[in-house]
């Protein structure tokens, strides 16, 4: 699954760059550098995805899951290296830079192409995450929505520059940083805290749960 998403992010982020460059509109462009680090995240995913799937060994006793954790922590930190380099070229455009891009059918096209792949992408990841566990799948699903977001925004100011607003390229560049933030807060928050062993349920609600059963009749204590 993981080279399936690969192989798609590098075509996704190859189409959205050439096609923002040819238009000058920098909401495309940074959309495919988030792309492409996607596909960065790819590649660290399945490196310690190999790692977590080996057995227990004398110095991990209790096997090498915790690398998938590590995984996440490597998606959430290109997460946020994309947008610094988004906002560094948004302040360009802010400071210098006044030239409105050119929107055509061809980059409408492109944008509604990838926005398909990318909502597929993102489904499969999460259900398949769910099913078998895997918070590096989950990690990846999480960044894959978020690119959903970011490209609806981009899609969304293209419009707008074709009406002659061509300031909303720029907002909507913005935009983007503001949603490649967010991503990659939950993905670290997720992953420190199982780093840190953070309890997963409160024991209220282990307690409950437990009291449901049918031949429970009391919870002293529950960790």
């Amino acid at each position: 699954m993981l080279v399936i998403t690969l192989v798609l992010n590098l075509i996704v982020a190859i189409g959205k760059i050439t096609v923002g460059m040819m238009s000058g509109a920098l909401a495309i462009v940074a959309d495919g550098f988030h792309s492409l680090m996607d596909g960065a995240g790819n590649i660290a995913a399945l490196i310690t995805n190999a790692i977590a799937a080996q057995p227990p060994d004398a110095d991990h006793p209790y096997g090498h899951h915790r690398f998938e954790t590590v995984g996440a922590l490597v998606i959430g930190l290109l997460l946020l290296l994309t947008a610094w380099e988004v906002i560094q070229h948004a302040a360009e455009r802010i400071m210098g830079d006044t030239t409105p891009p050119a929107i055509t059918p061809l980059t409408v096209t492109v944008l509604v192409t990838t926005l398909a792949i990318n909502v597929g992408v993102s489904v499969y990841q999460r259900r398949a995450g769910k099913r078998l566990g895997s918070q590096l799948l989950l990690a990846d699903a999480e960044n894959t929505r978020a690119d959903v977001f970011v490209t609806l925004s981009v899609l969304g100011s293209s419009l707008f520059v074709v009406f002659g607003f061509a300031w909303m390229d720029t907002i909507a560049a913005l935009v983007v940083v503001a949603l490649i933030v967010r991503a990659a807060v939950r993905v670290l928050r997720n992953a420190g805290g199982v780093l840190v062993d953070t309890a997963p349920y409160s024991p209220a609600q282990l307690s409950g749960w437990v009291c449901d059963l049918p031949d429970v009749a009391q919870v002293t204590r529950a960790r």
